[in-house]
């Protein structure tokens, strides 16, 4: 019986989720699918019970995965069962009485607003519209907690100036407002004032995608590892001056 498939077609397509979030879900489904099959190839969505959630769940932590994805692959497997159920396509949930794994909270940490100053203001940007354009995407990154699906999708209607606002879509085509200071704003016009257009700041994919690419690979990773005390001050320096000589 297939499930996966008309079930991911029903997240993008109803649900309105976005491509990345399928694909999660595609990944998780299909994981836990070839570890039961592998277990007994008779087995089916349909015939699935409480004790093979747990033994994969038992699999996945002696195999070193942490406690929040397997509780991720829990919740998408939840969800699998719930469309089921509506569509009449199972008659039981096995996952519903199946507990997530235990998490242990971390203790929250941050970033000082002075080292995070000293980092731009230290950093040699050079006097290029690529260094410009390097600056502006950190800057917005920092200063308003944009995405990078939400950033490289921003357009030049989506951003006032006079206001100091972004108007950004997110997940599920959900739309909010990113206010942001006095630094973007003068950055933005910067760029503006040098003949360019927000648009290009921002939007053109086939142009900045190695500057997103090592945003996506290096910026979120070092501030993540930087915020829970995995990186000394001078490494998280390091890497985004290596981000911008290239």
């Amino acid at each position: 019986m297939e499930v996966i498939k008309p079930f991911l077609t029903y997240l993008a397509g109803d649900r309105g989720y976005s491509p990345r979030t399928v694909a999660t879900y595609h990944d998780c489904l299909t994981h836990f699918q070839a570890y039961f099959r592998s277990k007994d190839e008779s087995l089916d969505w349909h015939t699935l019970d409480e004790d093979v959630v747990r033994s994969w769940m038992v699999h996945e932590m002696e195999r070193g995965t942490d406690a929040r994805t397997v509780s991720k692959a829990l919740s998408a497997l939840r969800s699998l069962y719930r469309y089921l159920l509506r569509t009449a396509r199972v008659e039981r949930d096995p996952v519903r009485l199946v507990h997530n794994p235990k998490v242990h909270a971390k203790l929250p940490t941050f970033v000082r607003q002075a080292e995070m100053d000293r980092l731009f203001d230290d950093t040699p940007f050079p006097d290029t519209y690529e260094g410009e354009r390097d600056r502006t995407i950190l800057l917005t990154f920092y200063s308003t907690g944009i995405r990078l699906s939400e950033l490289t999708g921003l357009t030049l209607a989506d951003v006032d100036c006079q206001a100091g606002e972004l108007k950004v879509t997110g997940k599920r085509n959900k739309q909010r407002i990113l206010p942001f200071g006095a630094e973007v704003r003068e950055a933005i016009s910067s760029e503006l004032n040098r003949g360019g257009q927000v648009y290009y700041v921002y939007n053109r994919v086939n142009d900045i995608v190695e500057v997103t690419n090592k945003v996506a690979s290096l910026v979120p990773q070092a501030s993540v590892a930087f915020a829970h005390g995995q990186m000394k001050e001078h490494e998280l320096e390091k890497i985004m001056v290596d981000f911008i000589n290239g």
